[in-house]
């Protein structure tokens, strides 16, 4: 393993956008090893002089000399940290935007007469969107135009597989930028292909977070898998909450809207008999939540866990939340950003009765969960005490039972 790395570091011009496209065994391989014989293995590949200091050469930069195509990554400590940096970065990949000419067809869509499409590429994004990272177009080209090669040459994808089309995108960083606010994800789970060089570099200086790969075919040697079974569903889950974002506007009264979603909240205990999917789902929540995650602690008591799931008349949204208790203590608490707004955490805390603390540590990122918790409890430095029902009736009875008539 370790020799196949040198080996791939080694043949490359340039070592971190061919090494990042190697995807986690690269990243696996080169974390875990010895740094020292790693720099012997590369010295043997690189034939640089045997006498130097292979400790010192952490800290030193250009020993190959200026000509050297690493002359730029500076040290090998440096190297190794931007081909580990670039792997952790692209594990999180949920969304693809591309160009189209040269791009996902070669020819320039309205000029040429024939364009022919870049198969391995169309089939490398087919194979992405089946495990589901959502695909966006960011093209310069006309909603006409696009359409009409579409409809011509498109065999392994077609439009509809592009969820979000951004048409006649002049600055295709403001273009992105848009795409990930109507995604509602972080810029830094969006990956960016284009053939132009130049349109690469504008959009790694405006969002650096955005992972760029270095030409239209980098990505081909990607190992694209989806962490869990619900991240294969992603795609139809932003279909549908597109579906939901146009019904919404149909209602002058948010709650009227709600109440005609139908939504069904499932509470499913945990036990031996639960599902290693369910397992990876809940584990992938309680690590990514923080909006509405009441503490990021690594160890906590329990004697009882739940986890529950959301539906409603557009889609499923899976597992969307979990909760462990402890007697009369809540111990953890966690729910997706996907879930917020709609008063499942209300619904959830109507179900537990008897409760008598909710261990909760503030920060910057869950002011939403905390003005919960506030309305309903009082907070004492680390946890939420209950002090009556009727707090709670007040707030979210008439809602409850107006919703989800509970």
């Amino acid at each position: 393993m370790i020799y196949d790395i040198v080996e791939q570091v080694a043949i490359s011009s340039n070592l971190f956008g061919r090494v990042f496209s190697r995807g986690t065994k690269v990243f696996g391989a080169i974390d875990s090893m010895d740094f020292v014989t790693f720099m012997v293995l590369l010295e043997e590949k690189l034939k640089v002089e045997p006498g130097l200091d292979k400790l010192e050469l952490l800290n030193t930069g250009n020993f190959l000399g200026k000509d050297n195509p690493f002359a730029t990554l500076g040290t090998i400590a440096d190297m190794v940290e931007q081909i580990q940096n670039g792997i952790k970065k692209s594990s999180g990949i949920k969304c693809i935007c591309t160009d189209l000419d040269g791009t996902l067809w070669f020819g320039v869509a309205g000029e040429e007469n024939t364009i022919e499409p870049n198969i391995k590429l169309l089939y490398k994004l087919k194979e992405f969107h089946s495990f589901g990272v959502m695909l966006c177009l960011v093209t310069r080209n006309t909603k006409e135009i696009t359409d009409d090669c579409f409809d011509k040459i498109m065999i392994p994808l077609y439009k509809d597989d592009f969820l979000i089309k951004k048409y006649e995108a002049i600055d295709k960083a403001e273009a992105i930028l848009s795409i990930s606010r109507e995604l509602n994800i972080g810029i830094d789970s969006i990956a960016f292909i284009d053939d132009q060089e130049q349109e690469r570099d504008r959009v790694r200086s405006a969002l650096p977070d955005v992972v760029v790969f270095n030409g239209i075919y980098d990505i081909l040697d990607y190992d694209c898998k989806a962490a869990t079974e619900e991240d294969k569903k992603r795609n139809q889950m932003y279909v549908d909450e597109f579906r939901r974002k146009k019904d919404c506007a149909k209602y002058a009264d948010y709650d009227d809207w709600l109440a005609g979603l139908e939504m069904k909240v499932t509470i499913v205990p945990i036990n031996q008999s639960t599902d290693t999917a369910c397992l990876d789902r809940i584990n992938q929540l309680k690590k990514r939540t923080n909006q509405f995650n009441f503490t990021k602690a690594l160890a906590y008591n329990y004697d009882r866990q739940y986890y529950f799931t959301l539906s409603d008349k557009f889609g499923d949204y899976g597992i969307i939340g979990y909760w462990s208790c402890f007697g009369l203590d809540v111990t953890y608490f966690c729910m997706s950003c996907r879930a917020i707004g709609k008063y499942i955490e209300a619904f959830i805390f109507d179900k537990l009765d008897d409760i008598e603390l909710v261990c909760f540590d503030k920060t910057s990122k869950n002011e939403i969960a905390f003005k919960f918790m506030s309305g309903i409890a009082v907070f004492n430095d680390t946890y939420f005490k209950y002090i009556s029902r009727h707090r709670f009736d007040g707030l979210y009875r008439d809602k409850l039972q107006k919703i989800f008539k509970a």
